[in-house]
């Protein structure tokens, strides 16, 4: 049994208006807006695997908020936030101060973090990649873990970090979805 597997966090705990009522205040990047401007139902909070939020979801966003508030910052927000090739993916509208260090320390947690139950990843899948425990994986149908495969050694991930595509953080260059400040 994977002793690291984190409770259900309070947050997701309870109803989803009240939830994301308290993200818009706490977390006010993480408010979702549409292409005119408006704020949207939900929130970027439900973008995480659930595991992941209940393991370091609020820290990470803790940390992002303190850093934005220490560079005063209240323009900046989410614009994408998800799991990509098994790690948290996070697209701001700009990364003032020390936010993509921040990013890349989350980005190497998740690596190492089932993506099922948030305990102590033992490995990855193979085709589509998610950081997983083995007794998560193991719960898998049969079809599902043939499709998938496993690699168990969770510290030889597969490459994140190459000339092409920098996985410190997926930092976007376009002028639409920000620049590097």
């Amino acid at each position: 049994m994977n002793k690291n597997r984190p409770e259900k966090n309070l947050l997701d705990k309870l109803p989803e208006k009240l939830r994301d009522r308290i993200i818009r205040i706490v977390f006010p990047f993480l408010t979702a807006y549409d292409s005119n401007g408006n704020i949207q139902k939900n929130t970027f909070w439900t973008s995480i695997p659930e595991a992941w939020r209940n393991r370091f979801g609020i820290e990470m966003f803790r940390e992002i908020s303190k850093e934005l508030r220490r560079c005063e910052r209240k323009d900046v927000r989410a614009l994408c936030i998800k799991e990509k090739f098994g790690v948290i993916d996070v697209t701001l509208t700009s990364y003032p101060g020390k936010i993509l260090d921040i990013l890349r320390k989350y980005i190497q947690i998740s690596a190492k973090v089932c993506y099922k139950c948030g305990g102590d990843a033992d490995g990855h899948t193979i085709s589509w990649i998610y950081p997983m425990c083995g007794e998560c994986f193991e719960a898998m149908d049969d079809k599902s873990k043939r499709r998938l495969g496993f690699k168990f050694d969770i510290n030889d991930p597969l490459e994140y970090d190459n000339d092409e595509y920098d996985y410190g953080h997926n930092v976007p260059k376009h002028p639409i979805h920000g620049e590097y400040d």
